[in-house]
């Protein structure tokens, strides 16, 4: 484990965060290194000096604070109408877009019915060419001679 992760690991022992299986090794690695041995000491003084300075204070302290936080409140008004400018805006808006939104859908409606419409326009066209072309009847080609060709229609 580097430095920086051992120095987390005493922050956490401190604090009483560590589990107890990582002490062990904590511990260990403390023995080996000065340097975190030095740094474990100062957290450990550090964590001292704040429980000593950890005093109660009076109920007459905090009632002070209180009382100032509450003539701040009362002293401080902000400024409503730019705040309503900016409500009524974003409103605005948002009634806009919403407008926007359903005139593309509409759009995109109306779109895919002219679609549909082609599309089963096309195919009847098809289907009628392809009727036509059966109902044509075949044409028969005799040869008299090889100058002259002539074409006749077989007639059903």
């Amino acid at each position: 484990m580097t430095n920086e992760e051992l120095e987390i690991m005493i922050n956490e022992f401190v604090d009483g965060e560590l589990d107890k299986s990582k002490e062990g090794y904590l511990f260990t690695q403390l023995s080996k290194n000065d340097c975190l041995r030095e740094y474990f000491k100062k957290c450990g003084i550090i964590k001292n000096e704040f429980q000593k300075s950890n005093e109660k204070f009076p109920f007459s302290f905090d009632a002070k604070i209180l009382n100032s936080l509450r003539e701040a409140d009362i002293k401080t008004t902000p400024h409503y109408s730019q705040n309503y400018i900016q409500k009524y805006l974003v409103y605005l808006l948002v009634i806009v877009m919403v407008a926007i939104s359903v005139y593309f859908i509409k759009e995109s409606q109306i779109n895919s019915k002219q679609l549909e419409r082609t599309v089963m326009q096309v195919e009847n066209q098809e289907k009628m060419i392809k009727l036509l072309i059966n109902s044509i009847p075949s044409a028969e080609i005799k040869s008299t001679r090889e100058e002259s060709i002539i074409i006749t229609a077989n007639k059903m």
